[in-house]
Order: structure tokens, then sequence, then C-alpha cells
């Protein structure tokens, strides 16, 4: 890699784990969202100095857009008042800090001990293979290998899509019924 992927690698990682931390440490929903936006254009931008330019335009759209946007749409319908949310804030982020401890200690881990012996697994660089994350490679994954896995993925999709259609419709409590109206009895 040149010196301006290597910087622009730096950059984008910094910003990207920056951008992770903020997620989790806003109390404003609205504003974890927006971070979560920033960590995931990140992620696009380091997938694109991998050159991995399918995989960044999917990021991008799919995570970054449409992710996110589903995301604040759900705490706009849900409407979490701040009380409620404060109580189990507390045992919540001494359960986050420890699972991030043994995770990153378990990716430490793994990482100085490289891959075990006798696996035949091999540490490959984004020069090594000449397709890596192109269109065609994604395609040929998804659709001559996993077909049955994408198409069950679409059901599941489907079926949260379908979820959150009937959570919308439910009348809130203490709110009403007008008679004549759906959902009324």
């Amino acid at each position: 890699m040149a010196w301006p992927h290597v910087t622009c690698f730096g950059i984008s990682s910094a910003l990207a784990i920056t951008a992770a931390v903020m997620v989790v440490t806003r109390r404003n929903a609205v504003h974890a969202a927006l971070w979560l936006a920033v960590a995931l254009v990140s992620t696009g931008v380091l997938y694109l100095t991998l050159s991995a330019q399918f995989l960044a335009v999917l990021q991008v759209i799919i995570y970054a857009g449409a992710i996110v946007v589903l995301f604040l749409f759900v705490v706009m319908l849900l409407n979490v008042n701040e009380d409620q949310a404060t109580d189990r804030r507390r045992w919540l982020a001494v359960v986050g800090l420890a699972l991030a401890l043994v995770w990153g200690a378990g990716t430490a881990l793994l990482l100085l001990a490289g891959p075990p012996a006798g696996t035949g697994l091999v540490v490959r660089t984004p020069g090594d293979v000449a397709l890596r994350g192109t269109a065609e490679e994604l395609a040929r994954a998804v659709f001559e290998h996993h077909a049955l896995a994408f198409e069950l993925v679409s059901l599941i999709l489907l079926a949260a899509m379908a979820g959150v259609i009937a959570l919308a419709r439910r009348t809130p409590r203490g709110a009403e019924e007008i008679p004549g109206k759906r959902g009324s009895p």
C-alpha cells in the first residue's frame, strides 16, 4: 500500500473507532444514530482502501443510508422516555464494559497467536486475491453457493417488516378507541 492509502486507512480507522465510541456513550438516541452513520461511512472508506469497491458502496447505501434511517424511525415511533432509560443504563454500562473487555482480550489473543498450525488457514493480503470484494465474486458466492441462505435472510427481513407494521398499528395505552376506525372492537 502506498502512503496515501495508509494515511486514508489510518484516518478512517480512527474516525470509525471514535464514532463507535460516541454511539455507545451518547444519551440521546438520535445523536447516537447520527454517530452510527459516521461510523458506517468510515467503514465504507476502509473498504475502499482495501480495494473492495462493491462492499464499500453496499456499506454506504444499505447500512449508512437505509439502516440508520430505519433506526431513526424506530426511535421516533417508540418515543422512549429518558426517565425509563436511565434506570437500566447503569447496569447495562457495566455489562457492556465487561463484554467489551472480554471481546478485546480475545481478539488480542487471536491476533497474537495467529492461525492454528495444521489447519491450512493462511493470512492473505488484499493483493493476494485479484477479485476479492468485487461484484462478480460476491454474486457468485451469494447466488451459486449460498442461494438458500440468501432467501432465508429475505424471509427474516419480511417477518421483521411485518412486526414493525404490527407495532406501528397498535393503539397506545391510554388512548381512546375511535369507533369505526380500523383496529377498534
